[in-house]
């Protein structure tokens, strides 16, 4: 898969135990029950070719995880069909995938023993999600 190929060429560019966390947009509301088109983040479109509103990635050379929003048939009704987190890992070429509401109570453990952490620092939602 070309986007697993281009996560592979980033990250050996990296130090050692480094850990790359990227996001991408959420969705943006027009008026009151009318969304833009979305259109992902293109930095995390190019290393994941995912693209849902309100997702993280975060890749080392030990692994590959993504965060995203679980399926839910009545946002499917409106905004067409979701990946799901059950279907998310195979199809974008990650080791696991979790639920975006679980990032909050996972992302702490995977900073673990990593020596230098990369983080886009464009402006998308990532920094409210994570609690302070």
């Amino acid at each position: 898969m070309i986007h697993q190929n281009r996560r592979k060429k980033l990250l050996s560019q990296f130090a050692a135990n480094s850990l790359l966390i990227i996001s991408t947009n959420s969705q943006q509301q027009r008026s009151g029950d009318v969304n833009y088109p979305f259109r992902p983040d293109s930095d995390f479109w190019y290393l994941t070719g995912f693209t849902e509103p309100e997702a993280v990635a975060v890749f080392s050379d030990k692994t590959q995880i993504i965060f995203l929003r679980d399926k839910d048939s009545k946002s499917e009704i409106w905004d067409g069909e979701m990946l799901g987190v059950a279907a998310a890992a195979k199809a974008l070429g990650f080791d696991l995938a979790y639920d975006i509401k679980k990032l909050n109570s996972i992302f702490p453990t995977l900073l673990g023993d990593f020596q230098n952490y990369y983080y886009d620092f464009k402006t998308t939602d990532f920094d409210n999600i994570i609690s302070p």
